[in-house]
Order: C-alpha cells, then sequence, then structure tokens
C-alpha cells in the first residue's frame, strides 16, 4: 500500500481518498477504521477527537509517543520545551501552541523517556 500527503493551502478542511482497482477486505477495514478512530479534529486547538480509550491508542502509536496524563498522549519530537515548577509540577509546551500539564503518575516514564 502506498502512502501519499499532498498539502495545499487551498485546502480549508483536511479529507481521504482511497484509490484501489477493488474493494478487497483490507480497503474494507482500512477504511470503518478511518471513520470509527477519528471523531472529530478540532482546528482550534490542533486535537484530535477520538472514539477510542487512550491506553488502545498507546498501543497503536510509536516510540515518538508518549503518555503524559490520564487525558493526554504527546508526540515528543513536537514538544518545544518543558516547565519545571519549584512545587516539582511539570508543564509540556508543544511546537503548536498546547500546553499541558504531566501527571505525576507519569512523569517517571517521561523523565526516562528523554533522559531527564
Amino acid at each position: 500500500m502506498v502512502v501519499k500527503i499532498h498539502l495545499s493551502s487551498d485546502v480549508n478542511e483536511p479529507y481521504i481518498i482511497i484509490n484501489a482497482g477493488t474493494l478487497t477486505p483490507e480497503i474494507e477495514e482500512l477504511a470503518k477504521r478511518i471513520e470509527n478512530e477519528i471523531i472529530a479534529y478540532d482546528t482550534a486547538k490542533k486535537r484530535f477527537i477520538v472514539e477510542k480509550r487512550l491506553y488502545e491508542i498507546e498501543t497503536l502509536l510509536g516510540l515518538h509517543f508518549i503518555r503524559i496524563s490520564k487525558s493526554a498522549i504527546v508526540n515528543i519530537r513536537k514538544i518545544d520545551h518543558v516547565d519545571v515548577r519549584i512545587s516539582g509540577i511539570m508543564n509540556v509546551a508543544m511546537k503548536n501552541g498546547i500546553n499541558e500539564y504531566i501527571s505525576r503518575r507519569h512523569m517517571g516514564d517521561f523523565k526516562k523517556r528523554l533522559g531527564l
């Protein structure tokens, strides 16, 4: 299967087109996964809203993603910087402007993965 991404400033709403010679079970499954897993994309906050639980999504994502709280997984390649407060609370600032707190439960794994 070949995956191509075309970027254009003319496109207001992202969309997916699947080109195939015939409709195979693999293509049907792919289409169902795309439809079922992503409910919406919040363009203002640049966040995906998904149907699956985060622990399910964690298993699908690669090594560049890490869980930082009960409600957030981040791409470590997209981290701009991490702020550490005097109280020990850590805040991760993403390159797209989103800020998320790292929960104490996930802080150890986060520090270990980033070598902190």
